[in-house]
């Protein structure tokens, strides 16, 4: 538990390009901020049509006028 206004260093090896999340199991701690998300050597990430394909996948299952709009990130 770290104490108000604390903070902690972590420190791992990076080898793996790509965007990865670090989040808390508890759904609602997502909402409250107890999630990041790395970005590692972006320059290495490949990036192909199956990329776009999920992109446009999601946006026509969850459109940007969604009656159900959440509020998080669903993680």
């Amino acid at each position: 538990m770290l104490p108000t206004n604390g903070w902690l260093v972590l420190a791992f090896e990076t080898n793996n390009p790509g965007a990865w999340i670090m989040h808390c199991h508890i759904a609602w701690h997502v909402a409250d901020g107890l999630a990041t998300q790395f970005l590692e050597t972006p320059d290495q990430i490949k990036i192909d049509s199956s990329f776009n394909d999920i992109c446009k996948e999601w946006r026509e299952f969850y459109p940007e006028e969604s009656y159900w709009k959440k509020d998080d990130s669903g993680v």
